[in-house]
C-alpha cells in the first residue's frame, strides 16, 4: 500500500478518531495536541514541529490544545486508516483546558 498524507484541522473542543491506524505518522504544523491511544496508559503531547507515529491499532483520539483555537495536522499513513471527526462537548474540552491561573466559578 502506499503512504497517503491527508491535511487536517480540528478545532478546539472537537476531536478526531484514527481507527486501526497502528503506523499512522500525525505531523502538528499549527497548535498542539492531545493524543489518546487505547490500551496506553500515557497520554502524549506535541506541539507545532514535532510528530508521533502511532504505535496500537486500536481507536487514537487527537484533540486540539487550548489556547490555540485549532490544531492543523498532516495525517501520513496507509490509505486503510479511517479518519472521522466527531463532535465533543465544548464544556468539557473547556473544563480540561483552563489554565492553572484561571478560577473556575
Amino acid at each position: 500500500m502506499n503512504p497517503t498524507t491527508t491535511p487536517m484541522t480540528i478545532p478546539t473542543g472537537r476531536i478526531a478518531c484514527l481507527h486501526a491506524a497502528r503506523g499512522t505518522t500525525v505531523h502538528v504544523r499549527h497548535g498542539s495536541l492531545w493524543i489518546t491511544q487505547d490500551g496506553c496508559t500515557q497520554d502524549t503531547f506535541i506541539s507545532a514541529g514535532e510528530s508521533f507515529t502511532i504505535e496500537r491499532n486500536g481507536t487514537t483520539i487527537l484533540s486540539a490544545c487550548a489556547p490555540w483555537h485549532c490544531a492543523e495536522l498532516a495525517i501520513e499513513g496507509r490509505s486503510t486508516a479511517r479518519i472521522r471527526l466527531a463532535q465533543r462537548l465544548v464544556g468539557i474540552a473547556r473544563m480540561l483546558f483552563v489554565p492553572p491561573t484561571v478560577a473556575v466559578r
